[in-house]
């Protein structure tokens, strides 16, 4: 007999999120879009190399709530909070901060991860599709054409580092994906399309 093994591991969560429970951060994102010169820039405390950058407050307590649910399910997928319970002693979980992005032609996000626990994106606009993002890309006739896409970064058992792709278009829209913080991940620049490439991410951390 022949038995098939696998090491456990931490992935992330896919969610799709309705229209009603988008309607608070789309208001508050429409507020900021109207007038970019009196909202709170975010820039100083992220790696983005994106211009517009702002902390949303407004629908943070929204979200605070909105997360809990899923916080809960991505534990019962993972067993993830016992690898932190070092650091909790038990402690509530809460979303500390939020922020969106509008993301412009040629703008990107470095590898990068975060601090906290969990980790979240949610796409509001995502202003292409991605075959015609990858016809009109430098790396059109590339092996690895990655245009428009968000990746993560994690080490397998090997010892190896590998990349999981993922090809956020327009199919993406009121998507989130949540995953631990310190899961590296960046965004490549996208280049058909001349509006924002909106996004809201923010940090779930201990309550202390």
């Amino acid at each position: 007999m022949i038995e098939t093994i696998q090491f456990p591991n931490t992935g992330f969560l896919k969610i799709e999120l309705t229209d009603d429970q988008m309607v608070p951060i789309i208001q508050e994102i429409d507020e900021i879009k109207e007038n970019f010169d009196i909202s709170t820039k975010a820039n100083s405390f992220l790696v983005g190399n994106i211009k517009k950058e702002y902390k949303l407050t407004k629908c943070h307590d929204y979200i605070n709530k909105l997360m809990e649910q899923y916080v809960r399910q991505y534990n019962q997928s993972f067993d993830y909070l016992k690898t932190q319970s070092y650091l909790s002693g038990n402690l509530p979980l809460w979303v500390n901060n939020v922020w969106v992005n509008f993301q412009e032609k040629y703008e990107f996000n470095p590898v990068h991860d975060h601090s906290g626990v969990f980790s979240f994106v949610i796409w509001v606009t995502l202003p292409f599709n991605i075959r015609d993002e990858i016809e009109n890309s430098p790396g059109a006739k590339s092996k690895s054409p990655l245009a428009g896409h968000f990746c993560f970064y994690y080490t397998d058992v090997l010892g190896n580092i590998r990349e999981y792709d993922i090809p956020a278009d327009e199919s993406f829209e009121n998507c989130m994906l949540l995953f631990p913080s310190h899961m590296k991940h960046s965004v490549h620049p996208f280049y058909s399309s001349d509006q924002y490439r909106v996004s809201v991410s923010g940090n779930i951390v201990f309550q202390i």
